[in-house]
């Protein structure tokens, strides 16, 4: 679901840019602060998963 949101903020950049609509600026330009924020929980849950994982497999070998 993360990855939509940047190509969602992107391709309506590109749209305002292409169309020549200053108003449908507005939608890219706070949307990609909540695709931005996105990424971040998606990483520190990913980071979170393999510390996780790397415990666990030292709580196992021993």
């Amino acid at each position: 679901m993360v990855f939509p949101l940047g190509m969602y903020t992107a391709c309506t950049f590109k749209l305002s840019e292409a169309l020549q609509i200053p108003f449908i600026m507005n939608i890219p330009k706070y949307f990609i602060y909540l695709a931005f924020i996105a990424w971040i929980v998606i990483f520190i849950s990913m980071l979170i998963s393999m510390f996780k994982t790397a415990t666990a497999k030292e709580a196992a070998a021993k």
